[in-house]
């Protein structure tokens, strides 16, 4: 679409897996879904039965009797009486269907293949099974490849974000959360490794340049998450920009942007800042936010229409033309599943209508900053993330306290080791453990406010990565990595 541009952000983690499973590495539903249906285990089973259920719930796979007859089979019983349940023909459509559900809708609708396949409903065969992961795959060769294609031609910027997605505020102080909220409980012991958060970047970088073949100017932080310290780390990387959230800006200027859902003065929100020789865009969370949650439940012309008319009242209300932004920023992956046909529909006809615009151009922050060179300088920024423009999501509640603790404990008896044995080869995948227990997603479903229905295994990957740590160095873990931070439920 002629004049359309986009910036898409690839975390390295992201990065890395793709490449791992164009390496031929598998992960358990992969391995399982290609495995000789009758040679499979109760055990192997039970996973299936356990886990090939979790559908997005605007999957077309859901419509079909066939499926809910297996999931029937599945309701009101316990895992163990479940799998008895299914014959070796049910493993076999439950497979094909779980994996046909991962393909793009349009697909499913236009690939006569496929199509009379999912019409089928049941009695697949494992060449059907094969044939979809194939297709699987297919896709996701050209992933890297036609990103890195857009990016040159200017149609996309490609950005990235620190490599196993931690808070990097958190790294760098744990305290830091009492910032935003003084009374929010902390653990006693803070984590204070700001030469982690460095490295995070910079590994992340490394990655991103590695696998796209492209140096990155602009850095989303993990969860829109920065700090004033995170900024001096970002410059030393080598990024020139990065993306949060208005709240922080709200609380940088000690000011309210919206009041009664109106701007007084817009141009706070749309123009570029620094701090610390690092340009910040602040995005438009309600703009952003109609994408994420409310136009799902509209059809594509309405959400488009009203996207424009939001967009007609901010510049309109701007004194300059030119000078100013308007940033959309959300989750590239969690909106979809929500809309019909993938949000396909929505976002043609949205980039559709904004490239036809006269009184707007569609561009990226790089390409914006080329063009303009007047940035307003902040004297203060807040500490936060782009939830509640704070921390509270990964700290301050029991089990994400307990979490941080252990993680602590874990990183100083690195810094011991690494002390008496500088020079020991094995530090470096010691490390690589710990960095990945940096990561955000484990102390996201930690505590009371978010539920995956999988938390425990959320905890046990966690403190499997810590034990790695010792492991890896021919040392017994502490007893304590092996208890539970939460209840667990069930680990297959």
């Amino acid at each position: 679409m002629k004049g359309a541009k986009a910036t898409i952000n690839f975390s390295p983690i992201l990065l890395l897996s793709i490449k791992r499973y164009l390496e031929g590495r598998m992960d358990k539903a992969l391995y399982y879904s290609l495995r000789d249906i009758c040679s499979l285990s109760y055990s192997e089973k039970a996973y299936i039965v356990n886990y090939f259920f979790d559908l997005n719930n605007h999957s077309s796979i859901l419509n079909l009797p066939a499926y809910e007859e297996l999931l029937n089979k599945r309701r009101g019983k316990s895992l163990e009486e479940a799998v008895l349940n299914y014959t070796t023909q049910d493993i076999t459509d439950l497979i094909f269907l779980y994996n046909l559900a991962f393909l793009p809708s349009d697909i499913l609708e236009s690939d006569s293949y496929f199509n009379i396949l999912l019409k089928q409903g049941k009695n697949y065969t494992s060449s059907d099974i094969r044939k979809v992961i194939d297709y699987q795959f297919n896709i996701l060769k050209e992933v890297l490849p036609l990103h890195s294609k857009l990016s040159q031609e200017g149609v996309l910027e490609l950005t990235s974000s620190p490599n196993t997605h931690p808070i990097l505020p958190l790294l760098i102080n744990s305290t830091i959360a009492n910032i935003p909220e003084p009374n929010l409980p902390l653990p006693s012991n803070p984590f204070r490794y700001p030469e982690d958060a460095l490295v995070q970047l910079k590994k992340g970088r490394v990655i991103f340049e590695e696998y796209l073949g492209i140096t990155p100017k602009g850095l989303w932080p993990s969860e829109g998450a920065i700090c004033q310290n995170t900024l001096d780390l970002v410059r030393e990387a080598g990024y020139e920009w990065v993306a949060t959230d208005e709240g922080i800006l709200e609380k940088s200027l000690y000011l309210k942007i919206r009041l009664d859902d109106k701007m007084p003065d817009p141009e706070l929100l749309y123009r570029v800042y620094e701090f610390k020789g690092v340009k910040i865009f602040f995005r438009d969370r309600a703009l952003s936010d109609k994408i994420g949650f409310i136009y799902r439940n509209m059809t594509p012309d309405e959400a488009v229409n009203d996207f424009v008319n939001y967009l007609k009242e901010i510049c309109l209300s701007l004194k300059e033309a030119g000078r100013y932004h308007i940033l959309v920023a959300l989750d590239g992956e969690n909106p979809w599943d929500h809309y019909s046909g993938d949000g396909s529909l929505f976002i043609t006809a949205l980039f559709s209508a904004l490239t036809n615009l006269p009184w707007i151009k569609v561009t990226t922050p790089s390409a914006f900053l080329e063009q303009r060179e007047s940035v307003k300088k902040l004297e203060v920024l807040h500490p936060g993330s782009w939830i509640g423009a704070n921390f509270s999501t990964w700290i301050g509640e029991e089990e994400e306290n307990c979490a941080f603790e252990l993680l602590r404990r874990t990183r100083e008896f690195l810094f011991e080791f690494e002390k008496m044995h500088p020079n020991d080869p094995r530090l470096k995948s010691a490390y690589d453990h710990l960095y990945s227990a940096e990561g955000s997603d484990w102390f996201w479903w930690f505590g009371k406010d978010w539920d995956s229905g999988r938390d425990d295994l959320f905890d046990f990957i966690f403190r499997r990565h810590l034990m790695g740590v010792y492991l890896t160095l021919n040392i017994t873990p502490p007893t304590y990595l092996e208890e539970p931070i939460v209840l667990p439920t069930i680990i297959l």
